[in-house]
């Protein structure tokens, strides 16, 4: 299960994998509506609001979908040269999409158009190091959060100055 907030903070985007579907709650947690991702966007693993948009991960094809606020179907996209997303945020301050590269256990950096700008991070046993990404978060100052269940452990990444 995954979350996001809308852009003014009111309304809750949850994924429910199970169905599949967007279940969108109020700050008091009662749902104010619900709607089915098509066929395509099978296993969601991942959510975000971008630019009142939302964007949902389909783990099955490896593609993101993307939605109106009230659940409409626009079109869908990936990456160039990821073939496993693993997760992917978007900070909306340096407009840049932060996107799990499942098969290489890196993080690659996208401009909002799609360009790819950069990667980091590293498969492994150190401390600075993950065995998988299973969720980003991009706070408000550009720090980048990266969750790896397997081992138990967040990382946080500074945004280069």
């Amino acid at each position: 299960m995954s979350l996001a907030l809308a852009n003014n903070g009111a309304t809750i985007f949850v994924v429910d994998s199970a169905q599949p579907r967007i279940v969108a709650l109020n700050r008091e947690g009662e749902e104010l509506e619900r709607f089915s991702l098509p066929p395509q966007m099978t296993q969601p693993t991942a959510i975000s609001v971008v630019n009142s948009q939302i964007y949902v991960l389909g783990n099955f094809r490896h593609i993101v979908g993307e939605f109106s606020p009230g659940g409409r179907y626009r079109r869908e996209f990936r990456w160039d040269g990821i073939r496993a997303t693993g997760a992917f945020a978007f900070d909306s301050r340096r407009h840049l999409y932060f996107v799990a590269d499942a098969r290489l256990t890196l993080i690659r950096v996208f401009a909002e158009d799609g360009t790819p700008l950069s990667s980091f991070g590293q498969r492994g046993e150190a401390v600075d190091q993950m065995q998988r990404v299973d969720a980003i978060h991009v706070d408000s100052r550009g720090r980048v959060y990266l969750v790896d269940k397997r081992r138990g452990k967040v990382l946080v990444f500074a945004p280069e100055p």
